[in-house]
């Protein structure tokens, strides 16, 4: 598969509701694709969450979450560059206890938080494309490293 913005993404952007360089406001999630399946009609980030029974945050049963394999980090020094959404290179820490537990996590969900409710921050887009995918976490960081071409994290 290749990199793809969400359906609703795209609305929300041509309806000006997603201001990218909005500092604070976009997060970037590990994927463990044996619990979460992309679907390009997804809109919240309710939508990925689940628990390793496959119960989703809506559902009622939800607990704890086994498709994001660690806390969302924000993407610092946003911006728009020639239609294209860049950032920093981005970091995942503290991943010891994913360690010796043979989760591949295989892309990165970018979102906007909006106040930590997962059931109104929309999904942007779905990476499984990117320097340092697919991760076998062995306890230490992981950086991801954004394209350097011209689409950069994607371009519109």
């Amino acid at each position: 598969m290749a990199n793809v913005l969400y359906t609703h993404a795209k609305d929300l952007f041509l309806t000006g509701q997603i201001n990218m360089t909005e500092p604070n406001t976009i997060k970037a999630a590990l994927i463990n694709n044996d619990y979460y399946k992309f679907n390009v009609s997804h809109k919240f980030l309710s939508d990925v969450l689940c628990d390793s029974e496959g119960h989703h945050y809506g559902d009622g049963a939800y607990t704890t979450d086994a498709a994001i394999q660690n806390r969302s980090v924000y993407l610092e020094n946003t911006a728009v560059v020639n239609g294209a959404f860049v950032a920093d290179n981005v970091t995942f820490t503290d991943l010891a206890s994913l360690y010796n537990t043979n989760i591949i996590c295989s892309s990165i969900i970018i979102y906007k938080n909006f106040y930590n409710r997962p059931e109104i921050s929309p999904l942007i887009a779905y990476i499984d494309i990117a320097k340092g995918l697919p991760i076998t976490p062995s306890g230490l960081d992981i950086t991801i490293f954004w394209n350097d071409d011209e689409s950069k994290i994607f371009k519109l």
